[in-house]
């Protein structure tokens, strides 16, 4: 079995994309959540994010990897 789908970095992608993904799999009013909240103020790291495009350059999914303060 063979993968349909390329990994690119996020940073590649442009930000409407991912918001129209990520209210596609969230909801608009995602911002309100919790995890919004935490990560307030602090932007995704670059070199861990990363996009699944199709063949067509249509994005599938992503992971946004955000740093971490304990």
């Amino acid at each position: 079995m063979t993968a349909d789908f390329t990994l690119a970095a996020l940073s590649q992608v442009p930000d409407a994309a991912i918001e129209a993904l990520l209210d596609a799999a969230f909801g608009t009013d995602r911002h309100g959540r919790t995890a919004y909240r935490v990560r307030k103020g602090m932007a995704w790291k670059p070199a861990l994010s990363f996009a699944a495009l199709a063949d067509d350059g249509a994005m599938l999914g992503l992971i946004q990897c955000w740093p971490v303060m304990l």
